[in-house]
């Protein structure tokens, strides 16, 4: 296995990602980084070399507890904001983002239960559709 993907697994495990939180993290489409992590391919081209770079930093940060494991009460929308946050390097945004987040949907919540309930209302019964046409 290729040292690279198999960091990438390690990643993947020991820091609660995704796949697609990975390709936020590198950048990178996430049909890129699937064929990275599933099919043991490495990066080439021009950014090879970031990627390589990219990914040392990604396992370093996850092995220092840096803003990993990521906090599993943020949404879809809000982990993929809080991993380009973090891909971006902007450790402090994202932890401030998560919390930011993460009070939102308390007091959403609160609202939520501080509203009446909606009342059923009465449905009025439709005629037949069958209603012959006046000539």
């Amino acid at each position: 296995m290729h040292d690279f993907t198999r960091n990438l697994n390690w990643c993947l495990k020991h820091g609660h990602l995704t796949i697609s939180d990975m390709a936020r993290w590198f950048g990178r489409p996430r049909a890129t980084v699937h064929e990275w992590v599933r099919r043991e391919r490495g990066p080439i081209g021009a950014g090879a070399h970031t990627a390589l770079k990219k990914g040392w930093k990604l396992c370093t940060a996850i092995r220092l507890k840096e803003g990993f494991p990521v906090p599993i009460d943020l949404n879809k929308w809000d982990r993929a904001r809080y991993m380009n946050l973090l891909g971006e390097g902007k450790l402090e945004r994202a932890r401030l983002f998560a919390s930011r987040a993460a009070e939102q949907r308390v007091a959403d919540r609160l609202r939520q239960e501080r509203r009446p309930a909606k009342t059923a209302g009465v449905r009025k019964r439709r005629k037949a559709a069958g209603v012959a046409a006046s000539i």
